[in-house]
């Protein structure tokens, strides 16, 4: 794909991007997956389709693959805060209780008002 003036890759980016994340809402699990995928065909490291990637492995409980995706949101854009939800709710599934408090800390300083990290964060305290 070429692409010419006005449009420029992250055109592109954007919009599959958020194509993937309106299938995810309505369970479009595979179609929102081909979609990140072509945002990174277009442009390899989009942080963006790691991270709705993540948001589609949590929701298929590939918990691991949440994670992996997660991290390498974080790898890329180190600011990219969206990616520590998916990430510390993959981690409590895991048991792995201090990292997802770590990361669900991490979630509601970028975001005070997660009702789902503080939800998830006090899960953990009762464990």
């Amino acid at each position: 794909m070429s692409f010419s003036p006005p449009y420029s890759p992250f055109l592109y980016i954007y919009t599959y991007c958020n194509r993937a994340f309106k299938k995810l809402k309505i369970n479009d699990g595979a179609g929102a997956l081909r979609d990140c995928d072509e945002a990174n065909r277009i442009i390899p490291d989009s942080y963006q389709a790691y991270s709705i990637r993540a948001n589609y492995k949590l929701k298929i409980m590939d918990y691991a693959g949440a994670i992996e995706d997660s991290k390498k949101s974080l790898e890329i854009h180190k600011g990219f805060h969206d990616a520590y939800f998916p990430m510390g709710e993959a981690e409590y599934e895991l048991q792995n209780y201090r990292k997802a408090i770590h990361d669900l800390t991490k979630t509601i300083k970028w975001d005070p008002k997660s009702a789902e990290a503080y939800y998830y964060e006090g899960l953990q305290k009762l464990d």
